[in-house]
Order: structure tokens, then sequence, then C-alpha cells
């Protein structure tokens, strides 16, 4: 009608602005005509009268001419998010929809393809309270997955010929930033109604340790989990496959957190692989590609971000495997063999065994086995979780327990140094004692320690007991646990275990 015809001709009299004080002017006509089209029904005629008007400021193609970039881009950010704001389940599909001129109907010239790169990198990230409705959007998303997809390839081409063209490198770096990528992948999250929250590994050190303070002052060990934001709206879910490859290219870089913190995105990646596997509530919006999102963790030679995509035995497996891979230079197969069947064969091994006498040293890799060893063993909460379901996310404690004391194993002979044992205690020994409150001389040991921090010792001790002492006693002595300490976890169970091997009351009398 008359009126939304004379608000589109004063947001047209107003375009060529110059500053941001300037800028505003043309916002209240804008805003005006979109309340016209919500309340009348009429949005689409509203944006095809704003095409129209003013299609280089829908567009921030005014910035390119005029060579003022800054206030422009803020004003046609500006009116990309009132507009997106007006109507937010319909909005952002009628904005798309708009083509080149009203009378054309060329594909091609569709709003999102009449954009240039940068305005694109800057438009599609536009939020909306905690949403970004563009990213919902098939066209959108899908211009976003072939960019990262062709920067993926690029950067891996790059790290498997290091002669590879250094223009193409900066070139890619500036097309594609990597501040875009996260903040893109704090959008995906953000849609799917999660948020980032930093994890770092606090582990509980022996007197024995030498090096506590260096330990405590420097934990190599952190992560990250995702949290679901109470009271967000329903929503799609998360696009798995476009964060998983944003987060692969970005690597080791940093996320930064609301709160200001920094993790690092392969371990926001590590946690969103082991999300991807999981049933949801409802049907995501795109649906989850799991087998080419595996190939391209594969290919980026991410094990952590494999492993969690397997699940289950099998990729808590491979977890453990890895820490052997960087921690001794075994492959593969020898990793898995070892933590399954505990066959220790490998010349990685045999020359790596030194003479006793030394003195225990932190390694990497141990704090990573002592962060499985919280997660999977000492997080057991009840006996009914012993001999559960093979089921993603359900992995048996007591083959976890094996299967994490095979690879200490290996680690303590693979050092240069051998574990100082002092009364027959290992290192690990006195750690789970820590852990149980096994401290005084009784045995008994004191809870206060293990109930503040919501350790259940009586499943903790089960699990133990079982992996410890039935079939697989030679495992337990050979990491130097002694015989009272077998018996003490033993008894802690309160009946779980009802005996102990021969050898072990034996020597215990």
């Amino acid at each position: 009608n008359r009126s939304c015809l004379m608000l589109a001709a004063t947001a047209s009299s107003s375009i060529g602005v110059k500053s941001d004080s300037e800028a505003t002017k043309i916002l209240w006509p804008i805003r005006c005509l979109l309340k016209i089209g919500l309340a009348r029904n009429c949005m689409s005629t509203a944006l095809a009268l704003l095409n129209t008007s003013i299609p280089d400021a829908l567009r921030c193609r005014a910035a390119k001419s005029s060579g003022v970039n800054g206030p422009l881009l803020h004003l046609s950010k500006a009116i990309v998010t009132m507009i997106l704001a007006s109507d937010p389940p319909l909005s952002a599909g009628c904005l798309l929809d708009l083509t080149e001129t009203p009378n054309e109907h060329d594909s091609s010239a569709r709003y999102w393809q009449s954009l240039d790169h940068d305005t694109r990198i800057a438009f599609s990230t536009i939020a909306v309270g905690s949403h970004h409705p563009l990213l919902r959007e098939t066209q959108v998303r899908s211009w976003a997955l072939d960019r990262i997809t062709g920067y993926f390839e690029s950067s891996l081409m790059q790290r498997e010929d290091l002669a590879h063209s250094e223009t193409m490198t900066k070139k890619d770096a500036h097309s594609l930033p990597s501040e875009w990528m996260v903040e893109m992948c704090c959008a995906i999250l953000s849609n799917a109604g999660y948020r980032v929250e930093a994890v770092t590994a606090e582990f509980t050190y022996t007197n024995t340790d030498a090096e506590t303070e260096e330990n405590k002052a420097n934990p190599e060990v952190g992560g990250a989990r995702l949290v679901e934001i109470p009271g967000a709206p329903p929503s799609g879910g998360i696009d798995f496959n476009l964060l998983i490859l944003a987060l692969l290219s970005l690597d080791q870089r940093p996320l930064r957190l609301n709160d200001g913190s920094q993790v690092s995105a392969h371990h926001v990646l590590v946690s969103v692989c082991d999300l991807a596997g999981r049933r949801t509530h409802r049907e995501p919006d795109f649906a989850f590609d799991a087998s080419k999102a595996m190939k391209q963790c594969a290919r980026a030679e991410n094990v952590p971000a494999v492993a969690a995509l397997i699940g289950g035995a099998d990729g808590f497996v491979l977890k453990a495997a890895y820490v052997l891979i960087q921690s001794l230079n075994l492959s593969m197969k020898q990793a898995e063999l070892l933590l399954r069947e505990g066959i220790f064969s490998g010349e990685a091994l045999e020359s790596g065994v030194a003479e006793a006498g030394g003195t225990f040293t932190m390694t990497r890799g141990h704090r990573q086995l002592l962060s499985l060893f919280e997660e999977y063993v000492l997080s057991v909460r009840s006996l009914g979780q012993i001999d559960c379901d093979p089921m993603k996310g359900q992995i048996d404690p007591v083959f976890a327990t094996r299967v994490l004391l095979r690879a200490w194993q290996a680690l303590q002979q693979g050092q240069t140094t051998n574990i100082t044992k002092e009364d027959d205690s290992s290192w690990l020994e006195t750690w789970f004692r820590l852990k149980l409150g096994l401290n005084n001389d009784s045995g008994t040991g004191s809870n206060n320690d293990s109930t503040s921090s919501g350790l259940n010792r009586t499943a903790c001790a089960a699990v133990l007991s079982r992996a410890m002492l039935w079939p697989d006693e030679e495992l337990a002595r050979a990491l130097g646990f002694s015989c009272r300490f077998l018996t003490e976890v033993a008894k802690l169970c309160c009946g779980f275990v009802e005996s102990v091997p021969p050898t072990v009351l034996f020597v215990e009398q």
C-alpha cells in the first residue's frame, strides 16, 4: 500500500550515508516497513520493496565503489540483522529467495549468490539473540561446507607437500580466516543449545613424585565438554559434518569462550565426535554422514577424534593405543595386541627396558592414562555398571581397568628409568590408595577425600579387584602392587569379591 511505498522511498533517499551516525537514519523506515509486513502477513512483499529501493545496501556493494568499508558494512549488517529478527522462522528464507531484480528469474542472481566473498563471511554468522539463522539455511550451509572443505583439502596438500605454493597458502588464509571458523563453530553449537566448558585435569599426586609442583603448574592433559544451555528453545540439533570439518581445519588453535578462557579446538573436536554417535531426542535438520566424517578425521591423522566417533570398547582401546603410539613409537597393531591380549612384544618395548634403581618421572603419557582412569574407572557409581551391555557409551569398567593397567605396564617398561618401589608399593598403587582413602596403617582408610570428590569407594574397589585379582593376578604383581594392597582393596568391596588368589592370601599371612 501507500505507506509501504513511502517507507521504501524514505529508506532509498537516505542511502548515501558516509558514517555510523548518519547510517542510523535509514534504519527507522526499514524497521517500520518490516513491522507492517509482519503484521499484515506480507513479509515477502516488504522485502521485495527493500530489494528494489536499496539493493546495494542489502548486499554491501556500495562499500566497494565508495571505498568506505567499515560504516557501510556495519549498516548492511544492521539491516540484514533487523530482517532476520523480524520473523525468525520465515525471514531468513524470504531474504535468500530475493533475486537481483524483481522481474528476473535467474537462479544465479539469488540473494546469497549476489554477495561477494567477504560479505558472505560477514553475514553468515549474524546472530539474533543466541541463534544464527542463516547457518540453518541450506544455501548458506552448503556454501560454508564447500569453502571449509576446500580449505581442509588445501591444508592436507600443504602438509603432504612441503614445497607447495606459498601464494596459495596466503590466499587461502586471507579468504577463509580462522577467526571466522572459530565464530562459526561457536554459532553452530549455540544454534543447537550447547556451550563449551574448559576442563582442567586435576590429579592427586603422591609424595614420591619429585616433580609434583611442576606437574601441577603445567598440566598437559586438559579437555572440553559440551553442556546444554538450560531453557534453550528446541532446535535442529548440531550440524556435525560442518562442525567437525571446521574443528579439524582449526587443529590446535584456541577457541575463546564467553568467560574469557581458551580451549584447544582439538579438545572440542573430541567432545563433538563423542556426542555425534549418540542418540538425540529429535532428528537433526542436517543428517550426520558418519563415514565421511570418519574419513576426514583419519586423513587428518586425528586418532582421538576417530576413537570418539567409533565409541564403545573399540574406541576406548584406540584411545589407550594412541597413548602408547605417541609415547613408545609402537605401531597400531602392536599397541592393540598389547592392550587386548597382554602380549608385550616388539623392539620398542624391549629396547626401552632399563635397569632398576631409577626414579619415576611423570610423562604426558602417564597423565593421559590417569585421565582415562578418572573417566572410565574411578567414575563408577554403582555395581550395576559392571558387565554392562557393549553399547556406545557403556564400557565395562573392568575391561577398561585391565586395558589401562597393561598400558601403564608398557610405559613402565618403555621408560629409561623404572619406578622406585618403597615398601613394595608402586607409584600407581600409592595413587590408588589416595583415591580410595587407604592411607593409614590399618588399611581401612578414610573416605573424606573420596567422598568430597564424589567417588564411590565400594564400586571402584570392586572394579579394581576384579581387574587385578581375577583372572589376571600376574598383571597386578608385574606392576608392583603389594599383596597387602590387593587384600585391602578386596576387603573394601564388602563381599563383591568373595575370595582372593591363594598366592596373595599366603603371602599376606
